[in-house]
Parts: structure tokens; C-alpha cells; sequence
């Protein structure tokens, strides 16, 4: 196990550049995929009876009218700064946490071409549980911003 990180860097990567590959993806694809989210996110919040607009549905097209009439374009993008903050490390331990656990797993064995389906399942979820204890509280803020709440 000591020698789990070192042994096979030339073939794998280091942990470092899983950790780097990991920020950078997930910062992109989350930056990219924002206004869809906080459209996503005013439809959801907007439409559940009772809720502090009334009980009217909110459309994909509505909400967006809504957002952009309301707060201009820069309006899909409110909320972005925390997402950020909160989407770099929680993908940085999803990759590296990934690969470690593959490995620890024996998922990554040098020479080894067979697939190995119950050690990256395994690795998935733990993987998965390491980066959501680290995104969910950002998540949280994120959507309050997006939704204009300032009580957090």
C-alpha cells in the first residue's frame, strides 16, 4: 500500500495530476452547463404549489424570460462564483479518490488488461460520497444565489 501512489505514476498518472485533471474538468463542465442549471433551478423552486409565487408552472421558456428580464443575461450566471468554489475540490477527490481506490480495489494492476467491473463500482462510490460531502454545502449556496435568497 505505501508504495500504491508511486509504483505506477508512468502509466497512470501521478495523484497530483489526477487531482489537477479533475478540478480543471469539472470546473469546465459545470461553468458551461450553469445557465441550463439555474434555469433548471428557478423551475424546480417556482414550481411546487404553495410556493412563494403562487402556484402558477414556470416553463424552461418563462423562467428564462423571467431571469433575463429581471437581471439581464448576467442573471443566468448569479451563483456561478460559489459553484466554482465548491466544483474544483469536489471533482479533485472525485479523480484522485477514484484512482486510489481502483488501485486499491485491483482495478490497477501493471500488466493486468482484464476489467475489473466490482472494484471500479466500488471506487465510484466511494469516490462519489468524498466529492458530494465536499460539493454539497457549496450546491447549497449556489442554488440561493441563483434564486436571489439572501437568508443563508
Amino acid at each position: 500500500m505505501e508504495d500504491f501512489f508511486a509504483e505506477e505514476e508512468e502509466d497512470w498518472g501521478s495523484p497530483l495530476s489526477h487531482l489537477m485533471a479533475g478540478a480543471i474538468a469539472g470546473t469546465v463542465e459545470h461553468c458551461g452547463m450553469f445557465p441550463l442549471d439555474t434555469i433548471k433551478t428557478h423551475v424546480q423552486a417556482f414550481n411546487v404549489k404553495g410556493n412563494i409565487h403562487g402556484t402558477h408552472i414556470l416553463s424552461i421558456r418563462s423562467a428564462t424570460e423571467n431571469i433575463v428580464s429581471k437581471r439581464g443575461a448576467i442573471g443566468l450566471f448569479r451563483g456561478l462564483n460559489a459553484m466554482v468554489a465548491g466544483a474544483a475540490p469536489a471533482h479533485a477527490v472525485y479523480f484522485a479518490t477514484y484512482e486510489a481506490f481502483k488501485g486499491i480495489f485491483g482495478g490497477k494492476k501493471k500488466g493486468d488488461t482484464s476489467y475489473h467491473p466490482v472494484a471500479y463500482f466500488s471506487a465510484g462510490i466511494i469516490a462519489t460520497i468524498c466529492s458530494e460531502a465536499v460539493f454539497t454545502p457549496m450546491d447549497a449556496v449556489k442554488q440561493k444565489l441563483q434564486l436571489g435568497i439572501k437568508d443563508y
